[in-house]
């Protein structure tokens, strides 16, 4: 049985991971050309270090040192599981490329899907799992803020 392998990358930083067996339309913009940081997948915002933090900050335009970005309550752990796992029902490999819209609450508002692999179902999958995800919501100015939460994964048969 092949297995499906995943790279995540949240605005091109590699998220350090072993998972195998946007632009936002309100906050900072994100950055596409930043280069690669590791961060453990595990980790909540609040268990990132600062350097790692910092290193997810600067992949977003104009992020002030008290802003943050949305994250997942959980860490990136429980979404890229699931993740692998649909890749391989799916049978998807390529360039997955989607963004969900986290309001101040931490509540998912909306899906943009800017290149998917495979089928539109495996996109609308993808959709679910963003929407029912909790976040920790971004940080602007001090206050809860709405802003883009990106998600870029390759996925790879091997």
């Amino acid at each position: 049985m092949k297995s499906i392998c995943a790279a995540l990358v949240i605005a091109n930083l590699f998220v350090c991971a072993t998972v195998c067996a946007a632009e936002a339309p309100a906050g900072p913009a994100l950055r596409r050309d930043v280069g690669v940081a590791k961060v453990p997948l595990s980790s909540s915002w609040g268990q990132l270090n600062s350097e790692q933090r910092d290193k997810i900050k600067a992949s977003y335009q104009a992020m002030g040192p008290a802003d943050e970005p949305p994250y997942p309550v959980d860490g990136m752990a429980p979404l890229m599981l699931k993740l692998r796992k649909g890749a391989e029902v799916f049978d998807v490999s390529g360039q997955l490329d989607m963004a969900v819209d986290i309001d101040g609450d931490g509540t998912p508002r909306s899906v943009s899907v800017y290149t998917q692999p495979g089928s539109s179902q495996f996109s609308q999958f993808v959709a679910s799992l963003l929407v029912m995800t909790k976040y920790k919501p971004a940080v602007c100015g001090g206050h809860a803020c709405t802003m883009a939460f990106p998600l870029q994964v390759t996925f790879s048969r091997q």
